[in-house]
């Protein structure tokens, strides 16, 4: 079974995701279309973090040379989901090996691309006694 998807623009301007071979209309789920356009103004330079992801797990001795991959997941009005998918030996490896690649990611984005952060702001308004 596919986990493959499909965003296709209707001509009304709302957008609907398809699966592949999808021919009922009950296979179709319209999206937002807030967060399909936030989506691409926020413009993850995917191949980018795709490369760096790359470099630290081929060069981590805990990687046991198999899955190595960066899948977008998830999009939303203010962020972009991206999962790191990496194999080692067994458990232990792999809960180590996905510890050191989630720290080097971060550190990776915090110093290239701090933009790409997401960011939540909120105002404290200090309750006068009276």
């Amino acid at each position: 079974m596919s986990d493959e998807y499909f965003i296709e623009r209707r001509d009304d301007g709302k957008y609907k995701v398809l699966k592949p071979g999808a021919d009922r209309a009950s296979a179709v789920a319209d999206t937002q279309k807030e967060a399909i356009d936030r989506a691409k103004e926020l413009n993850p330079d995917a191949t980018r973090i795709r490369g760096h992801l790359e470099m630290v797990v081929k060069a981590n001795p805990r990687w046991d040379g198999r899955v190595c991959v960066l899948q977008v997941t998830d999009t939303h009005f203010d962020h972009i989901e991206l999962r790191c998918l990496v194999s080692a030996g067994d458990a232990a490896l792999a809960f180590d090996l996905r510890c050191d690649v989630r720290e080097a990611m971060m550190a990776f984005l915090t110093k290239e691309m701090p933009e790409a952060l997401p960011r939540r702001r909120n105002e404290v308004i200090a309750a006068t006694m009276q």
